[in-house]
């Protein structure tokens, strides 16, 4: 315990035997006056009774005696009376005489003098005791009663006086231990709490009040600890906040003198804290017209002055430190007292030239290609539509050149990517250097390219054409020692009121393109309204829009068409052929919309449709207990594609051990201009159980040769040889050739396009296995198949 704690206990001690003093006395007054008040009326009292009953007592005693009391008996028996007495009250001495008819008989007692002593005298009649007359009477001498009262009070004072100091004395130990000790205690946890020693807590082991009043505080203590952690987290994190914030801060008072600031507002003005405190905030940071070059009147002053929030006007700018003028935001709030008196403001500058580079680096690619500068694809047709807007309102031409560059996926592919950009950029640069300044050319594509005419005859459009393919072939490009050349297919559209929308535009120049490119490459292909051609070549894009759109939401149609067997007729195999839906319904046949998808690589996506569907077609047959079998097409864009085996694979496994019902058909060209994928996919496809079938066989002029190097289990021969054979003994012989070839070599054969009885019996005649034909069977929709056990 140190001087302090013992100083204070020494202070709440004294208080408390103060108190206890002071309260004893008080109470030791009330009781001296309650006790003493009344001594005289006491000790008047006693002797009273005390005489009387000394009195009566030798009244019985001689009542009793048969003789006549003589002096000796009389001195024994007072004697023994007196003593009995001062026994009873041992602070009292008193003396007795004894007088028999009125003669001094006795007299006893302890009282050196009498002559002053208060006395009773009592008349004892004894006349009636055995009818004798005796005159008997007694005095009692007691001491001076003032004497007797100043002595018994003196007694009184010294008892009192020892009873309240004991008292005291345990009253002031009991309340040191009950009341001084716990609350020295919470004094002393108290002050060194608040000397910062806050793991303390006061004691709540007493389990009386002042351990519900120490665990009141202890619960305060922990709240306002946690207030106050809260408070300095808060004020901590606001602290980090200010100087980590992208935005200077800057707090000035009413003369606008800066008197706190973050880092970033310090970088901004680049100067230290010490050198921007206490300065003018308009002469750190003054502001100036970005027009005039002349000083405006600084947000900061204005504030001040209108006690408003001020924002820095729009054409402003802020000078910096080092004179470094930048665009800036800057917001100034006025910071009141309660009274609403300003007393400051708080300034917030966030520096937006980068952000404003930025903008407008992004608003530029937004309209032009990153790589070559030029416009792109959203911007040409912007530019394109209103010039057909202007087309139809003025009635005037403009012309449109789709350009697509030849040759140009050898660059990429032998010097990567890299050389190829630099390729666009160069030749774009070559470009533009012929062209006019109201000629629009953007890059629409890869390597594809559009330029807007404005105000241009065809003639003209086709002269300005030819010198860009010219300028493309002239144009040689060098990539690390390499030299490379390349040229351009043209197409060229009117921009006029022969057109709706600007997609129609776009859309007959690229056509016209196409057809350049199908006619050579390095060519200009003008498109006109009545060509043939283009009008095929729109027809197909139309058919590949709906093609894509059919794949999707099933506006495909499996068909059927059976393949019977020529010793019986028996039914149990089938061709799956495809049927597209129109808009209104109708069957679309394949010699339709199959060449536009092969064409365009359309195929993969069509055969994959098909196998799809034809395994939920087998699945549900199995299921109800059907043994058929099937032979599905595949296109040689299918076979090339090592995707579309796994996707085979797939869904083979789909129906397991059925597998063998599936017979695969590839064309003889297919197999032939695909020999080394169409062996690998027979033999992976086989490995499941599969059949395949070369289909047209006959067809190319080394069908022979080639038939030795396919796996497969049927032929089927061309239907050019099948057709008319009832009438052609040369068709006759070419079937016989191929079905005996087949035979020897273990397959068997399928005569497509029979369409009459007499074909028919020829095939039965050579010996052809199977046959398919209108004659037989047309084609018919896969859902309406009957179920053959």
């Amino acid at each position: 315990m140190n001087d302090t704690e013992r100083e204070g206990e020494k202070h709440l001690s004294l208080k408390i035997t103060i108190i206890v003093f002071w309260g004893l006395a008080v109470i030791g007054v009330v009781f001296a006056i309650m006790l003493l008040g009344n001594i005289r009326e006491t000790i008047t009292e006693q002797r009273t009774m005390m005489a009387n009953n000394l009195a009566y007592q030798l009244h019985v005693r001689l009542n009793h005696s048969d003789e006549e009391i003589n002096q000796q008996e009389a001195n024994n028996y007072l004697n023994k009376v007196i003593a009995e007495y001062e026994d009873i009250v041992e602070y009292e001495d008193i003396a007795v005489d004894l007088y028999k008819e009125g003669v001094l008989l006795v007299s006893v007692g302890n009282l050196a003098d009498t002559a002053d002593a208060q006395r009773w005298e009592y008349d004892v009649n004894l006349g009636f005791v055995r009818d004798l007359e005796q005159d008997l009477k007694i005095k009692v001498y007691f001491p001076d009663l003032e004497e007797s009262i100043h002595a018994r009070r003196s007694e009184m004072v010294i008892v009192l006086g020892l009873i309240l100091l004991i008292s005291g004395m345990l009253l002031k130990w009991v309340l040191d231990r009950i009341l001084t000790r716990p609350l020295q205690a919470m004094v002393v946890t108290a002050k060194r709490i608040s000397q910062g020693d806050t793991d303390l807590s006061f004691d709540t082991s007493t389990k009386d009040e002042f351990a519900y009043v120490s665990g009141f505080i202890n619960e305060a203590l922990s709240n306002s600890q946690v207030s106050e952690e809260d408070l300095q987290y808060a004020k901590d994190l606001a602290v980090i906040t200010l100087h980590s914030i992208a935005e200077g801060v800057v707090t000035v008072d009413q003369d606008a003198r800066v008197i706190d600031i973050n880092t970033m507002a310090l970088d901004l003005m680049m100067c230290s804290k010490e050198e921007s405190l206490g300065k003018r905030i308009d002469a750190l940071l003054p502001v100036i017209n970005k027009k005039t070059r002349k000083k405006v009147m600084h947000p900061v002053l204005e504030c001040l002055s209108h006690n408003k929030t001020v924002e820095l006007e729009v054409g402003s700018i802020v000078t910096l430190g080092g004179g470094v003028e930048v665009m800036a935001t800057m917001s100034v709030a006025p910071v009141p007292d309660p009274l609403g008196f300003v007393y400051g403001a708080v300034m917030v500058l966030h520096d937006i030239s980068e952000s404003l580079a930025l903008q407008n680096e992004l608003s530029f690619y937004a309209s032009h290609d990153s790589l070559t500068g030029l416009y792109n694809r959203r911007e040409f047709d912007n530019d394109l539509k209103r010039a057909l807007e202007i087309a139809k309102r003025d009635d005037v031409q403009h012309v449109l050149c789709y350009m697509d560059l030849d040759q140009f996926k050898v660059v990429n592919d032998t010097c990567g990517h890299s050389a190829g950009d630099q390729l666009l950029k160069n030749l774009t640069a070559h470009l533009l250097s012929r062209l006019r300044k109201a000629d629009v050319l953007a890059r629409l594509g890869g390597d594809e390219f559009g330029l807007l005419l404005m105000y241009c005859s065809m003639e003209q459009a086709e002269e300005v054409a030819d010198g860009l393919r010219q300028a493309v072939n002239d144009f040689q490009f060098l990539w690390e020692g390499k030299k490379f050349q390349v040229g351009v297919s043209i197409g060229l559209a009117p921009v006029s009121t022969l057109f709706e929308t600007v997609a129609d535009v776009l859309s007959a120049a690229d056509m016209a393109c196409y057809k350049a490119k199908e006619d050579g490459r390095d060519r200009i292909y003008v498109y006109r309204p009545d060509d043939a051609a283009l009008h095929q070549r729109r027809e197909e894009m139309g058919l590949l829009s709906f093609m894509r759109r059919a794949s999707e939401e099933d506006g495909f149609e499996l068909f059927l068409q059976a393949i019977h067997a020529t010793s019986d007729r028996s039914v149990q195999h089938y061709e799956v052929l495809i049927r597209l839906r129109d808009e209104a319904g109708n069957h679309v046949l394949p010699g339709t919309f199959l060449p536009a998808a092969e064409r365009y690589q359309l195929m993969m996506m069509i055969d994959r449709w098909v196998v799809s569907n034809t395994i939920k077609l087998l699945q549900n047959h199995f299921e109800n207990g059907s043994d058929i079998s099937v032979a599905i097409n595949l296109s040689g864009q299918s076979i090339d594609n090592k995707g579309f085996l796994d996707f085979v694979l797939d869904q083979l496994s789909v129906i397991g051990d059925q597998a063998h019902k599936i017979c695969f058909e590839i064309t003889e060209s297919t197999a032939i201009n695909h020999i080394d994928s169409a062996l690998f996919f027979i033999n992976r496809i086989k490995e499941k159980g599969c059949s395949f079938a070369l289909d047209d066989f006959g067809s190319g002029m080394s069908s022979f040769a080639y038939l030795k190097n396919f796996p497969v289990d049927y032929l089927k021969i061309d239907g050019s040889f099948v057709r008319e054979m009832d009438q052609s003994k040369i068709d006759q012989a070419m079937v016989r050739a191929i079905n005996e070839v087949a035979k020897v070599m273990g397959m068997k054969t399928i005569a497509e396009f029979v369409e009459n009885e007499a074909t028919y019996h020829c095939l039965q005649e050579i010996g052809v296995d199977y046959a398919q034909g209108y004659w037989l069977g047309k084609p018919f929709p896969a859902k309406e198949i009957k179920i053959v056990n």
